[in-house]
């Protein structure tokens, strides 16, 4: 059995390696396999079941790698597209790379397998070509060498030069290369080039590839940087061959160029190593964002998906650790009346190359609705192309709440702030009834008490003035107590919509009120279904009674109606009589505090200016028409929200299935009385 090394989250896969192989090696990526290898991380083949961000990385060092290690990745064919993508250059270059499926783990098990049979049979062919290498070594130094001399420029360029035979047996080099390599000129003619270097594979691969090319120049030479210890210092050689024919011996040489890339080689691994703190700093970053709630993302416009982080997924709907998923099936978790928000936010990203921000709903597995928002920018590559765009998302469910209730709390401190106003015109109206009635009734009274004091006032003179001061007494108590009483009604402001009511019950109850007060009882119809309402009982009553009182003043019994319906602003109340109406120059003037129209008209003109504040106090407003056939119909439209039949209460007489309830509807067979 062998030694497997896997990199990967733990899963029934896992479970079956450790029961296959002798040892079971977790690593936390590729990297983790670079030389030097300690002792307890040496394994025959290593396994990769990783996302596809992830795989890509691990991909990039694979070819630093023992070659004669194979790769077995877990991958779908669709994760694959986007790590080839990543990389930059196809990752099934490698002979020794293995595809397969995740579905299966025996598949899996038989693919690891398969894997370490062909690696062995690679290092066993590796042992014969070592074999065969040395008798060669052997016999290049009995050979005798034909060799051109290089010429004084060559041999004097400050670029190392070494000529070799198709065998890669050193025939000539100048004293550069002699710099580079260490040694002498004649420890090193008839040696093997590929001596000098540990990389032998690496070497011998180079000339191979300039000899096979040696028909073909215009392909360029062939090029790679290895070590090579010098003098005890490890150093890097870059190294460029290519072959031709020397006419001078008939053979095919081939030319290499050696260059201490020391310096270069120590950059680019300073680069690495910055490279590879970015990637650790950005993991960080990622880690913070989501730590404090935010989801991230990235959308290949190629294959139209999504690879989302965990916080990404589970904000969305989706379980944690879902691998890379379609635009599609994102928008198939948002509520039914967002439409393709997700997708017009990415296409905009991609056509403006700006920041764009969108707010939109989840609809979650529970019922539960959460709130997202979303901000998308466009990553364009070096030439400027879209090849992704780059997401985060954050749970605003809580903020969206709160707005909502600020917002509602704003509009009931207005409406709060209109019924105050509201309140202090209608005090303010009874106190200039006060001013006005009560003083007059004082200066009676005034006069009627001096009279009373004059000795000269005959006996029988005297019980008519007593009982017309008695009578002005009596109707200034009856002001006072009216104007309390209309007072009262308004201590309702803070709690205008506390009680569910039932307009056209409320209208009849006042109707009957009016016609029990007055004689000879008026004829009076109430039409209109049941139409629920929040508001205060007393004020409704008050609008209606005041208005059937009025039109009973001015109908010189003919029949009054009381119509009321549901409108979209709330609702409306209608009282219709058949006098003799009123013009058009006094429409707006029956409404003002304390006008009586003529000198004959009775009441205090306070009714109908209360009708209007009413009105006024619930957002709505009076006024009066003509009405068809004669008459004047008066108009009170009270603008708070009218409920749902979904919000109305099992209470009332409709959800009784009283009498009342079913009659309201149709209009009654008689007048209320």
């Amino acid at each position: 059995m062998a030694a497997l090394g896997y990199i990967g989250p733990p899963s029934a896969i896992t479970d079956r390696m450790e029961k296959e192989f002798d040892r079971v090696v977790f690593l936390a990526s590729l990297r983790d396999m670079l030389p030097p290898i300690p002792a307890e991380r040496t394994v025959d083949v290593i396994v990769l079941d990783r996302d596809p961000i992830q795989l890509g990385r691990d991909l990039q060092v694979a070819p630093l790698l023992d070659p004669a290690t194979p790769l077995v990745i877990i991958s779908s064919g669709t994760e694959l597209a986007m790590v080839e993508a990543q990389v930059g250059t196809t990752p099934l270059g490698r002979t020794d790379l293995t595809i397969v499926a995740p579905d299966v783990p025996d598949d899996v098990v038989s693919a690891i397998g398969d894997a370490l049979r062909r690696s062995e049979q690679i290092r066993r062919t590796d042992r014969v070509l070592a074999a065969f290498e040395a008798r060669l070594h052997g016999a290049a130094r009995a050979t005798p060498r034909i060799v051109r001399p290089m010429d004084e420029t060559a041999r004097n360029a400050p670029v190392g030069l070494v000529t070799v035979d198709t065998r890669g047996v050193v025939l000539d080099l100048n004293q550069s290369a002699l710099d580079v390599l260490g040694g002498t000129e004649a420890d090193a003619a008839g040696s093997y080039l590929i001596d000098f270097f540990d990389a032998r594979d690496d070497v011998r691969g180079l000339l191979n590839a300039a000899f096979d090319a040696v028909d073909t120049p215009a392909r360029g030479p062939s090029q790679i940087v290895v070590e090579h210890i010098h003098g005890g210092d490890p150093r890097s050689v870059r190294l460029a061959a290519v072959a031709c024919h020397d006419e001078a011996s008939d053979q095919i040489v081939g030319i290499v160029s050696l260059q201490d890339a020391t310096e270069y080689v120590a950059v680019r691994r300073g680069l690495s190593r910055a490279r590879h703190r970015l990637e650790q700093e950005a993991d960080q970053h990622r880690l913070a964002v989501e730590t404090t709630g935010f989801g991230t993302f990235e959308h290949d416009p190629r294959s139209d998906t999504i690879l989302g982080s965990p916080q990404m997924q589970w904000l969305h709907g989706f379980p944690r650790g879902a691998r890379a998923l379609t635009v599609d099936a994102y928008l198939e978790h948002l509520h039914p009346e967002e439409g393709p928000v997700l997708r017009d936010l990415i296409s905009d990203a991609e056509r403006t190359g700006a920041k764009v921000e969108a707010s939109y709903r989840v609809q979650l597995a529970d019922g539960g609705i959460r709130w997202i928002r979303t901000a998308a920018r466009a990553a364009p590559d070096g030439r400027g192309e879209v090849r992704k765009v780059l997401g985060v998302s954050q749970d605003v469910t809580a903020r969206v709440a709160a707005d909502e209730a600020l917002r509602r709390s704003l509009v009931a401190e207005r409406q709060v702030s209109a019924h105050l106003r509201v309140v202090d015109d209608h005090r303010a109206m009874i106190a200039r009834a006060l001013a006005h009635d009560v003083r007059g009734y004082l200066t009676a009274i005034g006069g009627f008490a001096e009279t009373l004091r004059d000795p000269r006032v005959s006996e029988t003179v005297r019980p008519g003035l007593l009982a017309r001061l008695s009578h002005s007494v009596n109707e200034m108590q009856d002001l006072v107590l009216k104007l309390l009483e209309i007072d009262q009604q308004f201590d309702v402001v803070g709690d205008i919509a506390s009680e569910e009511i039932d307009v056209t019950e409320l209208g009849r109850r006042a109707v009957k009120r009016v016609c029990k007060s007055v004689s000879p009882s008026p004829k009076v119809v109430v039409r209109g279904g049941s139409v629920l309402f929040r508001s205060s009982p007393t004020l409704i009553e008050r609008v209606v009674e005041n208005l059937v009182r009025n039109a009973v003043e001015h109908s010189d019994g003919a029949p009054i109606r009381v119509e009321v319906s549901a409108v979209s602003e709330g609702v409306e109340i209608v009282v219709v009589d058949r006098g003799s109406g009123v013009p058009d120059a006094l429409k707006q003037k029956v409404f003002a505090p304390f006008w009586r129209g003529t000198v004959s008209a009775g009441g205090r003109g306070i009714g109908l200016a209360l009708v209007a504040q009413i009105a006024a106090f619930h957002g709505g407003t009076a006024w009066v028409e003509d009405a068809a056939g004669g008459g004047a119909a008066f108009h009170v439209r009270l603008d708070h929200r009218p409920l749902a039949a979904s919000e109305r209460t099992t209470s009332g007489p409709e959800a009784a299935n009283e009498p009342d309830a079913r009659d309201a509807a149709t209009e009654p067979d008689g007048p209320l009385r």
